[in-house]
């Protein structure tokens, strides 16, 4: 009766650890799944979020663009009062998940700073005639437009590749 016992007692040892072992393994996938879930979440975020500076810095560019050859020298863009851009970039800085996404996130802000610095002097650039709006268009802010479009488009580029990574 005692080896009746004794294996009987074992099986139940045995059973107990494939028991508890099998609990832990499902508590660690479904924490790495939800880890895993959080990170595509994040980066589809940044991607969305990339897009839409876009959006905005090129809603931007075409209200310049198309009062460029206002005859009246009168413009209604005025950036500093519009948040959006400084909003969307503040809401999704959290949820890079590279240090590189997070260096081209501060490339953008910089970019954006530089943009609207020179955008604040368009009031009093677009009173003057054609010649000097279409000269200080094309001289100061196509080239800073130009490159924070380009960090933009960077941005997009690294998350997507983020996501890539973080899906394999």
């Amino acid at each position: 009766m005692a080896i009746k016992r004794k294996i009987s007692l074992g099986f139940v040892v045995i059973g107990t650890i494939l028991l508890v072992s099998s609990a832990i393994s499902i508590y660690e996938f479904i924490r790495m799944r939800n880890t895993v879930s959080n990170l595509i979440n994040d980066n589809i975020a940044a991607i969305n979020t990339s897009r839409l500076l876009l959006e905005v810095t090129d809603e931007y560019n075409f209200n310049l663009l198309e009062g460029l050859g206002d005859e009246g020298g009168s413009i209604s863009l005025k950036p500093t009062d519009d948040t959006r851009f400084i909003d969307y970039l503040s809401k999704v800085r959290d949820n890079f998940t590279t240090g590189q996404e997070r260096e081209y996130a501060d490339s953008v802000m910089y970019a954006y700073s530089t943009y609207i610095i020179i955008m604040n002097d368009a009031p009093s650039v677009w009173h003057g005639d054609y010649s000097g709006r279409r000269n200080w268009y094309f001289h100061k802010l196509h080239p800073v437009y130009m490159k924070l479009r380009g960090y933009l488009q960077s941005l997009t580029l690294t998350s997507q590749q983020a996501l890539a990574d973080n899906s394999k």
